[in-house]
């Protein structure tokens, strides 16, 4: 079994921050809450085309992972579609299998789905 932490209340200057953090404490590896938000805060991040090479050479040599990538935004019938393709495409581009949704209301899984429709066939398309 693999132990990891989400990043949804953890502050840190740098990617590689994350990465010590999670090795210090004896953690296999974090769950990033927010893929956009830690984009814009490190410079180093994993999902900046110019750094995701060191930010993967940094998780290997740690012997870490990152195990997810949550949505903040809660999936309903009126959410826009492409924030989640953004996330999976964001996923798959930084080598993560897992995308974590949250459903905003759970009578309403036709247009949920309708909703999430691309997001899952880019899902599917991926191979990772």
């Amino acid at each position: 079994m693999k132990l990891s932490f989400s990043t949804k209340d953890v502050s840190a200057s740098s990617f590689m921050d994350l990465c010590n953090l999670a090795r210090s404490y004896g953690f296999s590896g974090f769950e990033i809450y927010d893929a956009p938000k830690e984009k814009a805060a490190h410079a180093d991040s994993l999902f900046r085309l110019d750094r995701a090479a060191d930010a993967k050479r940094w998780l290997r040599n740690r012997s870490l992972s990152v195990s997810a990538l949550s949505v903040p935004k809660a999936v309903s019938s009126r959410s826009d579609p492409e924030e989640f393709s953004s996330a999976v495409a964001m996923a798959r581009n930084a080598g993560i299998e897992t995308v974590i949704l949250t459903i905003a209301d759970e009578n309403d899984f036709s247009g949920i789905h309708e909703v999430l429709l691309p997001a899952l066939s880019l899902a599917e398309a991926s191979s990772i």
